[in-house]
């Protein structure tokens, strides 16, 4: 866990404090908020925040279940991070896994039943395993790709990663597919907000840059990278809605983006109580988001 933790240092800026026995990561403490999203693109409105989680610990990493009836999300308590299960219809929120390791960023696979996470083991290997919907872990989806960060799934069988950097390489997003013949790196020194791009097997991800950093589309078959919009200052997170719209945050307001429209504030959340905010997940159907923010004075 202590090498974990020094990974997650170097990749977000978090502060380590030393101990006599262990580090821990000085980590904010965000909550999990859902929204209602009304209309579509330029008439898009946002409405009804309401805070999921509502505690002091560290919850994260939202992400809808195809059919939009829950919520998955990362929960740190007890010392390490689980991965827990808010049903939106009767808001019964449980663990789906309680291990000794850490599980996160939690993914369903499309086209199957299958979740995957990424898991910190006992010798501090990270790396990608299977969860079934009642949160048993069989084992790693591949054996040999670590230390991976996050994931996007462009079909059942084929993914985009985040790969943590080493000492002498740095983040890399590579693709893979199941049973194939390994991983192949695609770009470098990319942001952690990866995403299938709705109706398509292309995946989106932001590629930082010393100027302007740029989201971009990769087509997982090909390996070919092309530009979709220039971002609109220094963001860490974004999300897509089904007909196409991006939505990012920056602190307090909602940015939406559109061809030909460019990037456009959507809401301002400080009425709501909602600062900092990070990570966004748009249901199938377009009518909720979900959203990390801080909302604590």
């Amino acid at each position: 866990m202590r090498d974990f933790l020094k990974i997650l240092a170097r990749t977000w800026g978090w502060m380590l404090v030393a101990g006599p026995a262990c580090a821990t990561a000085q980590t904010p403490a965000p909550d999990v908020y859902l929204a209602t999203l009304d209309g579509r693109a330029e008439h898009l409105r946002v409405g009804g925040v309401t805070n999921l989680t509502n505690r002091a610990g560290y919850d994260n990493q939202p992400f809808f279940l195809p059919d939009g009836s829950a919520l998955l999300y990362t929960s740190a308590r007890d010392g390490q991070t689980d991965i827990r299960r808010y049903d939106l219809y009767s808001g019964v929120d449980r663990a789906l896994t309680r291990t000794p390791e850490s599980e996160y960023s939690p993914t369903p696979v499309p086209g199957s039943d299958r979740i995957a996470v990424v898991r910190v083991e006992a010798d501090s290997t990270q790396r990608l395993w299977w969860m079934q919907p009642d949160g048993t872990l069989p084992g790693p989806v591949f054996e040999d790709i670590a230390p991976v960060g996050y994931q996007a799934w462009a079909t059942s069988s084929t993914v985009a990663l985040f790969v943590l950097p080493s000492d002498s390489t740095p983040i890399t997003l590579q693709v893979t597919e199941i049973g194939g013949l390994g991983a192949r790196i695609v770009a470098e020194n990319v942001g952690r907000s990866l995403h299938r791009i709705p109706g398509t097997a292309a995946i989106s991800f932001l590629q930082r840059s010393t100027g302007t950093d740029t989201i971009m589309r990769l087509d997982p078959a090909t390996g070919a990278v092309s530009p979709v919009t220039a971002a609109p200052g220094a963001i860490e997170d974004y999300t897509w809605t089904p007909d196409g719209t991006i939505l990012t945050a920056r602190d307090t307001l909602l940015l939406t983006w559109r061809p030909r429209q460019g990037w456009q504030v959507l809401a301002n959340l400080s009425a709501a109580g909602l600062r900092h905010m990070t990570r966004l997940a748009v249901s199938p159907d377009g009518s909720r988001l979900a959203l990390v923010a801080d909302g604590r004075e």
